[in-house]
């Protein structure tokens, strides 16, 4: 491992401390390979991420696309980001959407233990599909209704099966229902 994503490892696991651009761009860079050396990225980047919104602002300088990106997540209306998840708790809170909720903290966790650790593929395919699902999906009228039964079909359904340990059927059940969101929403897409 070299000094710089050493380095880079370091600083995210310490709130008290900041990662410059390029820590940060190098942690991405290994987050992105399935190796040792990136799930221990993976890990260090998830624990900077679990710092409430003020501490996670101080934990890299940001560049203007980062900054811009996470002023859009604010409102239901912009969404999460891409991530189908985190709209769904937001258009179901709304207006007093957090983004430590309860959901998405164990979701959050569940993705950077059991999924880093034994699904790691299919935490990188969801961030590959689930912006181009969420795209599908505002364009439709219904768009907040579909989005509402995701918390209450998806959400809470993978959560339940978390909370009483059966990692396995939670990550099965969110796997096919990722599989029959992308069927209805970018096959559509194909034939339009």
């Amino acid at each position: 491992m070299d000094y710089l994503l050493k380095e880079a490892i370091r600083k995210a696991k310490n709130p008290d401390l900041r990662l410059n651009q390029s820590e940060y761009s190098e942690l991405m860079k290994w987050v992105k390979i399935s190796s040792a050396d990136g799930r221990e990225a993976t890990n260090a980047l998830a624990t900077a991420k679990h710092y409430n919104y003020q501490s996670f602002s101080n934990v890299w300088t940001r560049d203007k696309y980062d900054e811009d990106k996470y002023a859009n997540m604010g409102t239901a209306d912009t969404g999460g980001g891409g991530c189908y998840l985190t709209t769904a708790c937001m258009v179901e809170k709304n207006p007093n959407f957090d983004d430590n909720c309860y959901e998405l903290t164990i979701l959050r966790n569940f993705r950077d233990d059991y999924m880093t650790k034994y699904h790691q593929e299919d935490i990188l395919y969801y961030y590959k599909v689930a912006p181009r699902i969420l795209e599908s999906i505002d364009k439709l009228s219904s768009r907040k209704k579909i989005i509402q039964n995701m918390y209450n079909e998806l959400v809470i359904k993978v959560i339940s099966y978390i909370e009483r340990s059966e990692f396995e059927k939670a990550h099965s059940y969110y796997k096919e229902y990722t599989s029959n969101l992308e069927e209805k929403y970018l096959n559509n897409e194909e034939d339009e």
